[in-house]
């Protein structure tokens, strides 16, 4: 695999065909990589978001479980680092929605996931 940095300081093999890596049987040191170098900045990013550590942290681990569990299915079109960033995004901006949702009905947080699963009236 070629690990020479590109323009932007990342790995080359972060690339479009990186999916494919993924893919093979060493998909999980390849991940681990991808986590490794991507981490700090995407949790920084959805922290700019969210304004909570926690919710941060959950917010780019949800997208990195979601690309292993996916990675056999998943299409990517742009950059893994454009991927990334996107879909950190619009996690981070679910989370917010909740609890902005759950804040104007009144709910205590530390209540949210039961009042998410609870059955509708």
């Amino acid at each position: 695999m070629d690990r020479t940095v590109s323009k932007n300081g990342s790995p080359k093999f972060f690339g479009k065909t990186f999916i494919v890596e993924l893919r093979k049987a060493t998909a999980n040191k390849s991940l681990n990589q991808l986590f490794e170098h991507y981490w700090q900045p995407l949790f920084q990013f959805s922290y700019n978001i969210l304004k909570d550590d926690d919710d941060a942290k959950d917010a780019v681990q949800d997208v990195f479980i979601t690309l292993w569990n996916r990675r056999f299915d998943i299409d990517i079109h742009t950059s893994m680092e454009s991927y990334l960033f996107t879909a950190v995004r619009y996690r981070s901006l679910t989370i917010l929605s909740k609890k902005l949702d759950l804040k104007q009905r009144n709910v205590p947080l530390e209540l949210a996931d039961e009042v998410h699963r609870a059955p509708a009236h």
